[in-house]
């Protein structure tokens, strides 16, 4: 048995972490300045306007991207990669369009709905859908220098075009669709043998026949999983209001973005090293899934202990008072956070085995958990801390089940 170099895998880990926290950093950084830019409100409308971008961003791409790293050849990823663009470009405004009406039928008291913002929408679902392209195909050819310096570049490119258009209303969704511009940039000017071919579009069609499961299945529970992410601010936003969804995402970028950003930056490396695996049949993929999820819960326990503790005294001080909610709304999340930390770095092993029915199962499950638990709660007369405890425990609850059914299913697929 050949065993895979994994000095490898953490220094390309290392590589992109360091990247996603340059880009991730700023953003943080930049939250006291623009949390008095800007008001509860207008982080309300951009917590909506991310949330439905990153669902039309899923489903452009049909998930076609996730194939990339399992083509056979050079040729054939890039017929996937053209694929995926050309449906990104096809896609974006319909279903931007599509999620608004839809979003303003179910909460017709949210006012997040406008023109600017569903053509924003759609901009910054394309370039989602581009984004991730650009990922796989570096994390294909293994250029997780590249991939590092996206992850950063996207970070400060957002947070210069928010502080730029501050005297804008739109400022936020304006910087929001600006920072996935780089992808563009990478795909353009890699050099040849290192982007996919200009030439690929005439193997679009080929790719999607023989990765029409992707498209067929994945595409939905790749859906799923986003929406099981990102519904909780469309929810609150619903039920308790714009300013409330504000305070919530921004309690988010000081716990959720640089925790379950690194643990992506992580699934990246891991999901190329285990699709590197799987294609020429090297090494034991249950043994690297299972030192995966211990080292990263090592490192989650204490950190995230920690930030429960203090969240609730700082975050306040560092925004301002009319963001006093803000600490508690970190302090709720922290179980939740913890358990997408662990698990996220595995949690797209179940499509490398091609088991995307199980993992289909898992993410609607999910959903429902999630989004019952957050309705649940402001049904009973709860408030916004306690909506968001119980969002949490219901991701302790998923997670854990989606890393026994990660370990099993590794499991049989080594001993088949």
């Amino acid at each position: 048995m050949v065993v895979p170099n994994f000095g490898r895998g953490l220094g390309a880990v290392g590589r992109v972490a360091t990247g996603t926290a340059l880009g991730q950093g700023i953003v943080i950084l930049a939250s006291p300045v623009l949390a008095r830019l800007y008001s509860p409100h207008d982080f309300g409308v951009l917590a909506v306007v991310t949330s439905l971008s990153a669902l039309c961003g899923v489903l452009v791409t049909l998930r076609l991207d996730m194939a990339i790293p399992l083509a056979e050849s050079d040729d054939e990823a890039s017929g996937v990669a053209w694929a995926s663009l050309l449906s990104c470009a096809a896609l974006s405004l319909p279903l931007a369009f599509g999620g608004f009406a839809l979003y303003d039928l179910a909460a017709p008291s949210t006012d997040a709905f406008s023109m600017s913002s569903v053509m924003l929408t759609a901009v910054a679902s394309a370039l989602i859908g581009a984004t991730a392209v650009a990922i796989r195909w570096l994390g294909r050819s293994r250029d997780y220098r590249r991939m590092a310096r996206l992850s950063a570049a996207q970070g400060w490119l957002q947070v210069l075009a928010q502080l730029a258009f501050s005297t804008l209303s739109l400022g936020l969704l304006a910087g929001l669709a600006a920072g996935r511009l780089p992808a563009l940039t990478i795909l353009h000017s890699a050099k040849s043998g290192q982007r996919p071919a200009w030439l690929g579009w005439r193997n679009a069609g080929a790719a999607l026949s023989r990765f029409r499961r992707f498209a067929l299945i994945s595409s939905w529970g790749g859906f799923l999983n986003t929406a099981g992410l990102q519904s909780t601010p469309l929810v609150v936003a619903a039920v308790a209001g714009s300013k409330v969804a504000g305070t919530y995402l921004l309690a988010q970028r000081f716990l959720a973005a640089p925790t379950v950003l690194l643990a992506q930056a992580i699934s990246e490396v891991n999901y190329s090293e285990l699709g590197h695996l799987h294609r020429t049949g090297q090494g034991e993929i249950y043994k690297v899934v299972k030192k995966t999820l211990q080292r990263t819960a090592i490192i989650a326990v204490p950190c995230f202990t920690a930030a429960a503790l203090v969240s609730p005294i700082v975050v306040p001080i560092v925004l301002g008072s009319q963001w006093h909610h803000a600490g508690a709304y970190v302090a709720a999340l922290t179980p939740g956070m913890a358990a997408q930390f662990i698990v996220i770095p595995v949690s797209r092993t179940l499509l490398l085995l091609e088991r995307q029915g199980l993992q289909s199962t898992w993410e609607l499950a999910r959903l429902v958990l999630v989004t019952g638990s957050v309705i649940g709660v402001f049904k009973v007369g709860g408030g916004p801390v306690e909506a968001l405890l119980a969002l949490s425990l219901a991701q302790v609850v998923t997670y854990a089940a989606l890393a026994a059914l990660t370990l099993r299913s590794s499991w049989l697929h080594d001993a088949a």
